[in-house]
């Protein structure tokens, strides 16, 4: 796979079947698809995370030791929190083996962000929602749709640099 000067990565899966990798996944998430036969296009959903917790560098390769969580077509889920990373992620290790996850997002540490944990935001299917250290905005967001239960549940989420994000909710609404 071919990785741009800036390091993004990205693996898409289209309704049909068809899947696409440009960059690299890390490195832990290839050699376990490896070892256990499992092919990319088998992958039905897949979100990757950072480095782990205090590393300052990423491989060349861009790949290295990282958060992930996928569902294959089968249902199987397959998804690592490396231990390095704390207590914090003991929750999201607990979550994962006890919700039926639709969405996850994994942030990184910055000063927008609560602490300098690591950031996560777990969408369930039944629509139910679990975070940790996520940016004050999308808590704000969050907090207000849980006081007003008409809102529409979250559907897709996604964590950026600098306390940036997208939430988009079933109704269509945006944040």
């Amino acid at each position: 796979a071919q990785q741009n000067k800036a390091g993004t990565s990205y693996f898409l899966k289209l309704d049909g079947g068809k899947s696409y990798l440009h960059g690299s996944l890390p490195s832990n998430l290839m050699n376990r698809l490896s070892r256990e036969e499992k092919e990319l296009n088998s992958i039905r959903y897949l979100s990757t995370g950072s480095m782990l917790h205090g590393s300052s560098s990423i491989e060349s390769d861009g790949g290295g030791e990282r958060c992930y969580y996928l569902e294959f077509d089968s249902g199987e889920c397959w998804w690592n929190v490396p231990s390095s990373q704390g207590e914090h992620d003991r929750d999201l290790q607990q979550i994962f083996s006890e919700v039926d996850v639709h969405r996850v997002a994994f942030g990184s540490s910055s000063s927008e962000i609560i602490d300098a944990s690591a950031s996560w935001i777990v969408i369930a299917k039944d629509g139910s929602v679990f975070y940790r250290n996520i940016p004050q905005g999308l808590h704000d967001t969050l907090t207000a749709r849980d006081a007003e239960e008409s809102y529409a549940a979250p559907c897709e989420v996604s964590l950026g640099v600098s306390g940036s994000y997208f939430i988009r909710f079933l109704d269509g609404s945006v944040d």
